[in-house]
């Protein structure tokens, strides 16, 4: 929460200029000494009385995934990989400057006024990615991506074809299999904050968020943690968990002790080892009617014989498809109110 961009600020030239001002006034003729020592004057950017950086200084450099990028000002030509990407940027007030998606994802945990604004957006990449022309056609200033593989797709844009765009892969997904975190989201957001001079509207989403992050985990703390499977149901015949990263992150926060905690996305878990686990409660990624509902019932049956078969909801919950940046808390609170169904959180 206290991190912050590595930003490339100088506020000396501010110095400088109380200085020429106040020698300005002298009624002498004496010649002064208007020199200043840079690496002595206050570098910090200026803050409102909460704390908060009140501008951004560019040329700007950010940490992002362990590389530096250099955000010159702020972008005024967006591409975004996919809308629930995108949420955060219409949160922030600057959906306007996005000039296309490749995806548009139809995510269930999408606030429904920011889906409104998003469900305006051009979509480049109808039935998989775009091709290289149609996005540096646009010109692009600005490139908010999921991971390194986007720019490693046949046909689609390569980073060489967009040498002239930044590029910010989404800390809030994870730099890397098995991270991320409901941490890495508040990080995203105050970049992004920072990057398109919004740090003020950043740092308040950011407060509210934290907020109820405090409210959930205080009210779970001295509560029994039920053991947790988190189930990706888009597919029952080679099942694949989510134990890892974000998913992980976000049950244990909600009070659940998640089971198979060692598994990256490279290790399926077997039937056979999901039907004799000690797991409470399953919780399985809604991706809709057509998709998911039909997989409950298998589901429920596979965990018949371990506790969670004795529910009355048969041990298997779908959860709405919170996206990880901008809803991250709001998946915390729809756990903990799985595992949790007495809990207040108002």
């Amino acid at each position: 929460m206290t991190r912050r961009p590595r930003h490339q600020m100088l506020t000396a030239l501010g110095a400088l200029t109380i200085l020429l001002a106040a020698c300005g006034s002298d009624d002498t003729d004496t010649a002064t000494d208007t020199t200043v020592d840079i690496a002595a004057a206050d570098t910090t950017p200026p803050t409102s009385e909460e704390g908060t950086a009140t501008g951004t200084l560019y040329p700007l450099t950010i940490d992002n995934c362990g590389t530096e990028i250099v955000i010159d000002a702020a972008p005024e030509k967006v591409v975004v990989v996919d809308t629930s990407l995108a949420e955060t940027l219409v949160a922030l007030g600057v959906s306007d400057r996005i000039v296309g998606t490749y995806f548009d994802f139809q995510n269930g945990g999408i606030d429904p006024a920011n889906r409104t604004v998003l469900d305006t957006l051009t979509v480049l990449g109808e039935g998989g990615y775009p091709s290289r022309e149609a996005v540096v056609s646009l010109g692009p200033d600005f490139i908010l991506a999921f991971s390194d593989g986007d720019f490693e797709q046949e046909g689609a844009p390569t980073r060489d074809d967009l040498a002239d765009s930044a590029i910010y892969r989404s800390e809030a997904f994870g730099c890397a299999d098995g991270e991320g975190g409901v941490q890495s989201s508040f990080d995203e957001i105050l970049d992004l904050g920072a990057i398109f001079d919004r740090q003020a509207e950043a740092q308040a989403i950011v407060d509210e968020q934290q907020a109820r992050l405090d409210a959930v985990e205080q009210a779970v703390a001295d509560l029994d943690k039920p053991k947790v499977i988190y189930w990706d149901a888009y597919d029952f015949e080679n099942i694949r968990l989510l134990p890892f990263g974000f998913f992980q992150d976000a049950a244990t926060r909600a009070g659940g002790d998640v089971l198979f905690a060692d598994v990256t996305d490279a290790t399926p878990v077997s039937k056979e080892q999901i039907a004799t686990s000690e797991v409470d409660v399953v919780l399985a990624i809604d991706y809709g009617a057509e998709t998911t509902a039909p997989l409950l019932p298998l589901m429920s049956e596979l965990v018949a014989e371990t506790p969670a078969g004795q529910r009355d909801d048969g041990g298997v919950v779908a959860v709405t498809n919170y996206p990880p940046n901008l809803q991250a808390v709001s998946l915390v609170e729809a756990i903990a109110r799985v595992l949790h169904p007495d809990i207040d959180l108002g």
